[in-house]
């Protein structure tokens, strides 16, 4: 089993406390567009987060680059 640094676990925890907010907004929005718009980001963070674990699997630490999103609501 890999072992993560806190670094690796905090860029870990923030990612899935992004997936929770993204679930979160898609729940209590009433505009069909924002669903659409946050579903579309949710897959992203979901795919990123697999890799994060991919990653860890493998031995593989790359630096998270942060990535600035801006979502018109």
């Amino acid at each position: 089993m890999s072992y993560l640094n806190q670094e690796q676990y905090n860029e870990q925890r923030n990612l899935r406390d992004m997936i929770d907010g993204e679930l979160n907004r898609i729940a209590v929005t009433d505009d069909l567009e924002e669903i659409d718009k946050m579903v579309n980001c949710l897959q992203q963070s979901v795919l990123r987060y697999a890799q994060k674990h991919r990653n860890r699997i493998n031995g593989v630490y790359e630096k998270n680059n942060i990535q600035s999103r801006h979502i018109e609501l």
